[in-house]
């Protein structure tokens, strides 16, 4: 069928050509286009030759070639390397000396010119910036570039940390700018409409004039406009807080004869906001932890007052009428307002003596009174209302008072009555001026006759409290006069007229805090030492108004030969 498979291969052979040499042909070829040898076939046309091994001398001689030609190829890399290292750090010094100069450039101006030099420059640095896809990736091909690039980074994020505080001082100081231009922008602009009374004003509108001359008077000098006085401002801030906040013109003028213009606002909002629930615990009967303990049990959230009282409590929430509980019915607390703990405190009765409480209902200082005092001694309760009798005698039983005795008469009649006395609380019926929040029909039921009234039956009260007092008591003489009013008719002008007319002086309250009381007063000169008396206010210490000066029964008497 043809002969052996080897002698078709050599037919096929001899007919077609073998692919190597066909190839040497190709190569052969191009190798003479090129110019150089051409190549010889290494298997011959028709049998393969057998490959002849190298002797063991040509296999030495070959292995040391390779070992110094590969000598030779590492020698070269590493110089190249070397020269290729310095001159990257050449590089990288240059421009790490140009982003410090940047960094600790001051001058903005010189910054911009420096960079805008750079930039035009054919040095590296700015061939660096330019062509930051190539070079950057040429210089940081090693660990050493690396550890280069951390530190640029740092550099060039504190140079903008710097440009940022910069930035952000120069748009404080631009907003600062627009803020005060604007706001004089505003009042300069509403300045003319002020007075114009054709306008019919809106509730919104006066309480916007009112913010406009609260301005205006708080800095008058610099922001008046000089057609206008500052009694024209006054009054025309007179008309508009009687407006928006209920008060009549009386008032008002009592109360910026007080205060300056933007404190007597704050005095006035702060009347309209309700005071905190305060509650008195009754010693006689619990303490007042456990108190504390019970009424949380019964969901009543409490926390002590302030640590000038070991009594009180603060009423926050409660899920039951906090006059109802049975902690309440069973005489353990007394609903009191924080400010009425502070005549009691300044009295600092004592065990076994005799004290008068001129004015006593409801009951809630002369039952205090009786706690300090533990029961002992005698407390004459006297009110000369009938009708509030009740409620005095009801509070008496309820929180277990067993040393008092009580009376209704006319306080400025007691002198007859009860004499020789340790002590006197007169807690003076007034204007009630500092418990608006309570009753705010005082902003329009009191006017100056009333006052008057007032403060002429306050002084006459007083003298009879002197009076009833005894200078040589070996613990007391001493008499508290206070008073839920802010008014200075009522209060120091009232104690500066019984330092006229009787022998007593003015003590310390022993009260850690409050305001001093006027010794000045619209051209009125009171006595020096009634700057120890004190005076609390609802927008400062967050409790009713209250006036509160203890006196000192120096000897017994009157002065000037006065009548009894």
């Amino acid at each position: 069928m043809g002969g052996t498979g080897r002698a078709r291969r050599t037919k096929r052979i001899q007919k077609f050509g073998t692919g190597v040499q066909d190839s040497v042909r190709i190569v052969n070829k191009k190798l003479k286009l090129s110019g150089e040898n051409a190549l010889q076939p290494d298997v011959p046309f028709g049998k393969r030759q057998k490959k002849k091994k190298p002797t063991f001398e040509r296999q030495q001689e070959n292995r040391e070639k390779q070992k110094q030609a590969k000598k030779k190829k590492d020698v070269d890399q590493e110089s190249a390397f070397v020269d290729s290292s310095n001159n990257k750090e050449a590089s990288r010094d240059k421009e790490l000396v140009f982003l410090e100069s940047l960094v600790d450039s001051k001058d903005d101006t010189n910054l911009e010119d420096s960079v805008e030099e750079q930039e035009d420059s054919s040095s590296p640095v700015s061939s660096l910036w330019e062509n930051d896809g190539d070079t950057k990736k040429d210089l940081f091909e090693d660990s050493s570039v690396e550890e280069s690039d951390t530190e640029e980074l740092d550099i060039e994020r504190e140079t903008r940390h710097l440009d940022d505080e910069r930035r952000l001082e120069e748009e404080d100081s631009k907003a600062e700018f627009v803020l005060n231009a604007t706001e004089n922008f505003v009042a300069a602009e509403q300045l003319a409409k002020l007075f114009d009374d054709d306008i019919q004003r809106s509730m919104a509108d006066r309480k916007s004039r009112i913010s406009i001359v609260l301005q205006i008077l708080s800095d008058f000098k610099n922001r008046k406009d000089g057609s206008h006085s500052r009694s024209e401002y006054l009054s025309l801030l007179k008309s508009d807080i009687s407006y928006v906040y209920g008060y009549n013109t009386f008032l008002v003028e009592e109360f910026l004869g007080m205060f300056s213009p933007v404190e007597c606002m704050e005095f006035i909002e702060a009347s309209d906001k309700p005071r905190p629930l305060v509650i008195r615990t009754n010693t006689l009967k619990i303490k007042r932890r456990q108190l504390a303990q019970e009424l949380i049990s019964r969901g009543v959230n409490v926390d002590p007052l302030e640590n000038w009282s070991k009594e009180g409590l603060v009423v926050y929430e409660s899920r039951v009428p906090i006059g109802a509980t049975p902690e309440y019915l069973a005489g353990h607390y007394m609903i009191q307002a924080s400010s009425s703990f502070i005549p009691v405190l300044a009295l600092d009765p004592q065990e076994n003596e005799k004290i008068l409480d001129m004015a006593a209902s409801p009951g809630g200082k002369t039952t205090f009174i009786s706690a300090l005092m533990h029961n002992t001694g005698i407390v004459y309760a006297n009110d000369s209302n009938a009708d509030r009798i009740k409620s005095l005698v009801a509070n008496i039983h309820r929180l277990g008072v067993e040393n008092t005795i009580v009376s209704c008469y006319d306080g400025r009649k007691l002198v007859s009555i009860v004499r020789d006395l340790d002590r006197i609380l007169l807690d003076a019926p007034c204007s009630g001026t500092g418990i608006i929040s309570h009753d705010p029909s005082v902003k329009t039921s009191r006017s100056r006759p009333d006052i008057q009234r007032n403060s002429l039956l306050q002084k006459q009260l007083l003298l009879a409290a002197v009076d009833c007092c005894n200078a040589h008591s070996a613990t007391g003489g001493v008499i508290v006069y206070s008073t839920c009013s802010v008014l200075v008719e009522e209060n120091e002008a009232v104690i500066d007229y019984c330092l006229k007319h009787r022998f007593v002086k003015v003590v310390s309250c022993g009260v850690p805090f409050g305001i001093p009381g006027f010794i000045k007063y619209r051209g009125k000169q009171f006595h020096p030492s009634l700057q120890e008396s004190r005076r609390f206010f609802p927008h400062i210490h967050n409790m009713d108004g209250f006036f509160v000066c203890k006196l000192k029964k120096l000897e017994n008497g009157v002065r000037n030969g006065e009548n009894q």
